[in-house]
């Protein structure tokens, strides 16, 4: 049977390396969907690697740090003309060469249907743009979906909403299912399409583990603390106010002390620069004993493994959880986004989701230890997960 190519659109190569393992999740529920059927990854933003230079960290920490002090208007006018230049410069020239003989896009993965300075709006209508121009059938998969959009992001996200290319919509929550109709309300759409609810592809993590970490020279049990910096914290958090002005160094170096009382404690990121960049001021000054920095991850595959190889976890971002959650590592999670309540309800582990900055170091550590004890729904949950990407690819190959 002749190869079926189709063009995965996401941010597969997005430094944060959970956005990788979404990708890479995907491919192998392609893969075992059969048919011959294999996805050609295109990057949104034009990436190839996951591994940003020390330069575009540093750059990009201080343009989120800028953007961040800026009221929304100005923040559109300054960005957009910055992804533009991105889309232009990066992205363009490699869409001939990823459309070439393809039979349809998939644009799946991740909190794409978000309006944060425009980046996905403008992206996504390019990417609608080129499907049309080959005539090219579009499915949008497994996708996070914002409660808020800007008007202008609004007009460029209906470019694929209403595009007669798109066969196949859906979303990886209710809470994501809730807030596409009332943006296809907002948008006047005649006819509101079927939006399905898939859980995330990230739980078909464990398809594609490894090996875990290196062996725990520690007799005690092995803890990854997710370390995420504050612009991005603050950007979606429900909890803004106290968010702003806590100390976070203070805040994740307490929290890792408390933990070394009872665990071996590793400080980890999902690979965003601005997180290492966090990282590397938690860990400025000595930290106590049984505590450990591991260094930046290379790729999604050694994010699962590394993840797979613990004994808990306790982060805010949320594909270190659903990773954790997939390989049945007790997981405890910090309270700042939507996305993250919404992954808790689905796998029954609500009271396992905490407003950390507010609850004190000594109970989280007390929590790590019960985590594990949540109602299990691996299985039917993975079984959807893979039913989704393999729905997607039949309403595009039909």
């Amino acid at each position: 049977m002749a190869n079926m190519k189709l063009v995965l659109a996401g941010v597969m190569h997005s430094p944060n390396l959970g956005d990788g393992v979404i990708a890479a999740c995907i491919d192998e529920a392609a893969r075992q969907y059969g048919r011959d059927v294999t996805l050609d990854w295109l990057d949104l933003a034009g990436r190839t690697s996951p591994v940003p230079s020390l330069t575009q960290q540093s750059r990009r920490t201080a343009i989120l740090n800028i953007l961040d002090a800026m009221p929304t208007f100005a923040q559109q006018i300054l960005a957009q003309p910055l992804v533009k230049a991105q889309v232009r410069r990066k992205l363009a020239p490699l869409l001939p060469g990823k459309f070439e003989n393809a039979r349809g896009v998939i644009i799946g993965g991740g909190q794409l249907l978000s309006d944060v300075h425009l980046n996905f709006p403008v992206k996504i209508a390019r990417i609608v743009a080129e499907a049309e121009a080959r005539d090219l059938p579009i499915a949008l998969h497994g996708v996070g979906v914002a409660q808020d959009w800007t008007a202008k992001g609004t007009r460029l996200f209906g470019r694929l909403l209403h595009s007669p290319k798109l066969r196949f919509v859906s979303v990886r929550d209710e809470a994501s299912r809730s807030h596409l109709t009332q943006h296809l309300i907002n948008l006047n759409t005649p006819k509101l399409p079927e939006i399905n609810v898939f859980p995330d592809p990230g739980l078909l993590a464990a398809d594609l583990f490894s090996s875990g970490a290196p062996a725990n020279s520690s007799s005690r049990p092995r803890v990854g603390l997710g370390i995420t910096h504050p612009v991005a914290i603050r950007a979606h958090s429900s909890n803004a106010d106290n968010v702003a002005h806590l100390d976070w160094v203070k805040w994740y170096r307490n929290l890792a002390a408390e933990l070394a009382k009872t665990y071996q404690v590793i400080l980890f990121t999902n690979g965003s620069p601005e997180d290492e960049t966090m990282l590397a001021e938690v860990t400025a000054l000595p930290l106590p004993d049984n505590i450990e920095r591991l260094a930046r991850v290379a790729d999604p595959i050694a994010l699962i493994n590394f993840i797979g190889g613990l004994d808990g976890i306790a982060a805010h971002r949320l594909h270190a959880l659903i990773v954790a959650y997939s390989l049945n590592v007790p997981s405890l999670g910090f309270r700042w986004d939507a996305k993250v309540d919404a992954f808790f309800k689905l796998t029954n582990s609500e009271k396992f989701l905490v407003d950390a900055p507010e609850l004190p170091v000594n109970e989280l550590s007390g929590l790590i230890a019960a985590a594990g004890q949540t109602t299990d729904r691996r299985a039917e949950l993975r079984a959807a997960a893979r039913n989704g990407v393999h729905e997607a690819i039949s309403a595009l190959l039909s």
